[in-house]
């Protein structure tokens, strides 16, 4: 995690090096999230936006697109193959694909939404039938259900012993 003054620094510092035609990324952005790259992107002019682009690894893509504001991602995408697209947002996961999707004609978004297992597919559907203002779209549904009779420090340590494993919590 950066400071706000170490990311607006290093913002500067790679429009400079892509101005000058370099592709070169600052030391602290090893520690960016999403977002803070959100930030940088959507500071960049157009042309250089793409070229940055190209040089990221295939696994911070997703997460960046969803972080952008959507004028922002709809220009980034726009630029973009629809093969691109397609292996973008495959390798995507469920929650970025909801952003992205909005970003992409109707056509393209339905053609995806197909090529999706049954179970994304579904989890993708049903995001989809609530507007982008309702709360409904971004439910992660990840559920645990509790019985009312389980303590909290017992729920903690089953939760504690679930996220160790990396398993399904049932009661």
């Amino acid at each position: 995690m950066v400071s706000q003054e170490q990311r607006e620094s290093a913002f500067l510092w790679l429009l400079d090096r892509l101005k000058e035609g370099q592709v070169a990324v600052p030391i602290t952005a090893r520690d960016f999230t999403s977002e803070d790259w959100a930030f940088v992107f959507e500071g960049l002019p157009k042309d250089l936006r793409f070229m940055l682009w190209q040089t990221l690894s295939e696994d911070k893509k997703s997460p960046i697109l969803a972080a952008m504001r959507d004028d922002s991602r709809e220009q980034l995408m726009s630029l973009l193959s629809n093969q691109n697209i397609e292996d973008l947002a495959l390798a995507s996961t469920t929650e970025h694909l909801v952003e992205i999707l909005d970003a992409l004609p109707n056509r393209i978004a339905k053609g995806l939404i197909k090529k999706l297992n049954a179970q994304e597919s579904d989890l993708i559907a049903e995001a989809l039938n609530y507007s982008d203002e309702q709360l409904g779209r971004y439910v992660n549904h990840d559920v645990y259900t509790v019985n009312k009779s389980v303590t909290v420090g017992a729920l903690r340590e089953e939760l504690k012993v679930a996220a160790y494993r990396l398993i399904p919590i049932v009661f």
